[in-house]
């Protein structure tokens, strides 16, 4: 083996190493969040199911609102600047819950009569400790994660889910009502807290430095304002339909996109995770950047692509498989679900990019696009009562928040535009052509499913080739690499994006 080969070879064993301990927090995290789903549905009636859920939208749309970036700030600190960059944003982090739980507190009842679950306002009122406790979690495994140290997080996320998994199990046995959520979300909410505190390399550490919490709040002030935009892709929806169809049929609603939209979070958190400090590490070298970027675009593509050709194929039959008959999904369902999927999946290298250069202003404004989609379906579903028209609203919203995504995009990358503008209209036909192939079928059989899925599985094959080709090097990507909106600035970025909160069993 020449010393070039064993290079290589060694290389692509690290990078193995640090994806798979990347991997482990979001799988661990989807994947306890996926099975408490599937026993609380089958332990728990219709409307409280229902309700276990109305309460999960509400303390994570809580978290997403009040996203100040923490985990980014901390991320891309070292040495002493580091230290005590962790222990500001530790104070800010108790802050924050501290406001979010009296918020959740005084809003209770509130809440409890949107969804028409009056009786549970008890119930509301307890979900005001989630934030709470998760304000005096350990930063240090976030901030580890600038070395490629996932372990940690890996370790703290692993441990949490098996505590609140276990705990639901019991809770729902012995309560058989959603009391079992909020037992199951505290068990978990404290085991993370007390695990982010066993594994931390650094001493837990709260300061007040007016300079560093001034940088907190000037970079993380804009991601509350994403924080809402992306409450308003991810829960908006689910405010609607348990506002207006009631709680049984948001239990409905839930479980059809914990299948197919929700089940994406975990591969998109490692790729969005792995992607942002791959790309700001290589941001001041312009071939390797373009390279890098460009493959990363490919990268998603073929992602969005294939996880949405697997929604299309398989969600008619795992749905009644895993949670039971009510919970069959028609044609129409599937197409849209897997339209959704896809548009949010390929939104990750522009959000990618506009987070290395710092541009959190764009990235709010993207997401809170989607409000568009909440407009529409508020009016279809006044037209139509039915969860198609909301389905429908929201498809119309991510495709006005993925425009936009790309137009940052182009804006943030020129030199690139061509090569960026020919991924996106093979991406975008590969999909319309799935859409297509699926309603042809209707209900297809399974040789028909079989075919499509060959020729879907071709496509991917191609991508794949293509975005590692780039990322070789061996396509040579001329062009610049500054942005039209400045250099990259100082505040820190990267780690999976805390509205991902661990406690939502509905959450995209």
């Amino acid at each position: 083996m020449t010393l070039a080969s064993s290079w290589r070879l060694a290389q692509a064993s690290r990078w193995a190493s640090r994806i798979t301990f990347a991997s482990v927090a979001p799988l661990a995290d989807f994947g306890g969040r996926f099975l408490r789903m599937i026993i609380l549905s089958r332990l728990l009636s219709s409307v409280e199911f229902g309700t276990s859920v109305a309460l999960t939208v509400v303390i994570s749309t809580a978290f997403m609102v009040a996203d100040i970036g923490l985990d980014r700030f901390v991320l891309l600190n070292t040495g002493q600047q580091g230290r005590s960059a962790l222990a500001a944003a530790h104070f800010m982090q108790i802050t924050r819950g501290v406001v979010v739980a009296l918020v959740l507190f005084l809003l209770a009842a509130p809440f409890a009569r949107l969804f028409d679950v009056a009786a549970a306002t008890d119930s509301f009122r307890w979900g005001a400790l989630m934030p709470l406790i998760h304000g005096m979690a350990h930063l240090g495994p976030k901030q580890a994660q600038q070395h490629y140290n996932f372990r940690q997080d890996a370790v703290a996320t692993a441990f949490a889910g098996a505590v609140s998994l276990v705990t639901a199990a019991l809770a729902a046995w012995l309560c058989r009502n959603h009391d079992a959520i909020i037992y199951s979300l505290l068990a978990g909410e404290s085991a993370f807290v007390l695990a982010t505190h066993l594994v931390a390399d650094r001493p837990y550490e709260v300061s007040w430095d007016r300079k560093t919490i001034g940088e907190v709040i000037a970079y993380g002030f804009p991601l509350m304002v994403n924080g809402v935009g992306l409450a308003i892709m991810a829960q908006a929806d689910r405010f609607l339909v348990g506002a207006t169809l009631g709680v049984a049929t948001l239990g409905v609603y839930s479980i059809i996109l914990s299948l197919s939209v929700v089940a994406v979070s975990p591969f998109y958190a490692i790729f969005s995770g792995v992607g942002v400090s791959v790309i700001a590490k290589n941001r001041p070298d312009p071939a390797r950047f373009n390279a890098l970027l460009l493959a990363l675009i490919w990268g998603f593509f073929l992602f969005g692509f294939g996880y949405a050709a697997f929604t299309g194929l398989t969600l008619d039959l795992l749905a009644p498989k895993l949670f039971g008959p009510r919970y069959a999904v028609d044609l129409f369902a599937r197409c849209v679900i897997a339209m959704i999927a896809f548009l949010r999946i390929v939104r990750g290298p522009a959000s990618v990019l506009l987070l290395v250069d710092g541009r959190t202003r764009n990235l709010a404004l993207a997401n809170l696009a989607a409000s568009v989609g909440l407009v529409c379906a508020f009016l279809f579903v006044r037209m139509v009562p039915s969860l198609e028209a909301v389905l429908l609203g929201v498809l119309i919203g991510d495709l006005a928040s993925f425009c936009l995504f790309q137009r940052f995009l182009l804006f943030g990358a020129p030199g690139l535009s061509r090569q960026i503008m020919s991924a996106l209209a093979f991406g975008l036909a590969a999909a319309l052509g799935l859409l297509a192939a699926l309603s042809f079928t209707g209900d297809p059989a399974a040789g028909d499913r079989i075919a499509i899925g060959l020729v879907s599985g071709g496509l991917v094959a191609w991508m794949a080739r293509r975005a590692l080709t780039i990322a070789q090097g061996s396509v040579t990507v001329v062009g610049p690499v500054t942005s039209r909106a400045g250099p990259p600035r100082r505040a820190p970025t990267g780690g999976v994006h805390e509205a991902r909160w661990r406690g939502d069993v509905s959450a995209p």
